[in-house]
């Protein structure tokens, strides 16, 4: 007896420690809102059934027919992972270590990440340069912008600074048109940006404006001259004079490349063949965070540590702490609601009208406050000598009138306050438990990915 009973409660804790989403919302009875389930778990679902679950890179929406399964990809649309509609606290609960600013402006490019966040910031992913990152200890994200490279190291919260307004962009094609050294230093004995190694080979991108070159590793100062012959799709041969002493040669000016196009490269030294794939890639030297997507996207990962290595910008300084007031938690007037807090969250009132109204909040031993709440004050923080207890019930309304609604405040457990670098999966599960339904739709909306596909 002892023994199966260890044996359930092995399993039932290997089962939770598997566990990485929770479904949130379902019209299915097999899955039950509040149920865990495995990443690798398949869904079957049929016509008009569906089943929302929240994991570790943010909600996945699964529709039938179809069986589905967490680990699937999301539909193509999302581009570098999951859009996340809303930013910040979701009424006091933060859900992503990224806050999106506006769009419409210059954009970011997630160029490498590592650390405890480093799955929400997938490398080649963009966003507005005016958003703000919170990361944790450990966390390193280096950023390529407008005006080059920065480097954010946790813990902080980082944003990426605005252009000066002479800002000149990066106009150069080739190291024999200086680039501004404000914004690209090409690093000393290293290929430039859209240079091939003539020893590596392999995939070359070339933005659509730039011109291409060669390079050859080593001292400058031992290399020989070198003649090297050039073969490509179109079935001509060229053959250039590599003078001694140099690094780099430009390519042939009567030699377009082609996109796709595969050339070989033989050396008169008799060193081993090698062989380029060009790709003409979308974007331009003028607009450099394009182009690193693009070469992010056709695997030029070299050119892409080139780029990030000339026009890097060192450590970004973490934005002040006094500077950066954490959101409040919403409290909805009129309506009866439940409200989980993080320990020290501020509370606010908030109405949908307009109109002077004294405010009374009593709680169940008749005791409370009055608020005079004056058109146009917009709203109102939560009287200081009401306590925000675990468990607390207050009524609102009119005073001397009847109360509109009701609001219960929860306290959320360490780990599920929805601070960056907490378990979505926790915080989704304490909202559930403690019937905070607004905050966990709201949760849901910020963290929404595409609609996944069926599981193949």
């Amino acid at each position: 007896m002892r023994l199966a009973l260890a044996c359930l409660v092995l399993a039932a804790l290997a089962a939770s420690a598997a566990a990485s989403v929770i479904v949130v919302r379902s019209n299915h009875p097999a899955y039950p809102v509040g149920r865990t389930l495995p990443d690798n778990v398949r869904i079957p679902l049929g016509a008009g059934e569906s089943v929302t679950v929240v994991g570790r890179d943010g909600s996945r929406v699964f529709r039938g027919p179809g069986a589905f399964s967490p680990a699937s990809p999301v539909q193509p649309g999302a581009r570098g992972g999951l859009r996340r509609r809303d930013s910040g606290r979701l009424g006091g609960i933060s859900m992503s270590a990224l806050e999106r600013g506006r769009n419409g402006g210059p954009s970011v490019l997630v160029v490498r990440s590592s650390g405890p966040s480093a799955g929400q910031f997938a490398r080649g992913a963009s966003f507005p340069a005016n958003s703000v990152v919170t990361l944790r200890r450990g966390d390193l994200l280096v950023m390529l912008g407008l005006q080059g490279t920065l480097t954010f190291r946790g813990p902080g919260r980082f944003t990426f600074p605005p252009p000066p307004p002479d800002f000149v962009r990066w106009r150069g094609g080739h190291s024999s048109q200086p680039l501004p050294t404000r914004v690209y230093r090409r690093p000393p004995n290293t290929p430039f940006v859209f240079d091939a190694d003539i020893e590596r080979g392999g995939i070359l991108c070339v933005a659509s404006n730039a011109r291409a070159g060669l390079w050859r590793p080593g001292p400058a100062a031992a290399m020989a001259t070198l003649t090297l012959t050039l073969s490509g799709p179109d079935a001509r041969q060229h053959s250039l004079q590599w003078p001694a002493g140099e690094q780099g040669i430009e390519w042939p000016d009567d030699w377009p490349l082609e996109d796709g196009g595969v050339y070989e490269l033989r050396r008169s030294d008799n060193a081993a063949p090698v062989r380029i794939t060009v790709r003409i890639v979308r974007g331009s030297t003028v607009d450099i965070e394009t182009l690193g997507a693009e070469m992010i996207a056709q695997g030029c990962d070299a050119q892409v540590d080139r780029l990030v290595a000339g026009t890097s910008l060192g450590d970004a300084i973490p934005i002040a702490a006094e500077s950066v007031s954490p959101a409040p938690t919403l409290v909805d007037i009129g309506r009866d609601d439940s409200i989980c807090l993080a320990p020290g969250a501020r509370v606010v009132l908030r109405r949908e009208d307009d109109e002077d109204m004294f405010l009374e909040i009593r709680d169940a031993r008749g005791r409370g406050a009055i608020v005079d709440w004056v058109r146009g004050a917009g709203p109102l923080p939560w009287p200081a000598n009401l306590p925000l207890a675990d468990r607390a019930r207050y009524d609102l309304g009119p005073s001397g009138g009847a109360a509109t609604g009701h609001v219960v405040f929860r306290t959320l457990p360490r780990g599920a306050t929805g601070e960056a670098g907490d378990d979505p999966v926790a915080v989704a599960n304490a909202l559930i438990a403690r019937g905070c339904q607004s905050q966990l739709d709201r949760l849901i909306d910020a963290s929404l990915a595409e609609e996944t596909g069926p599981a193949g």
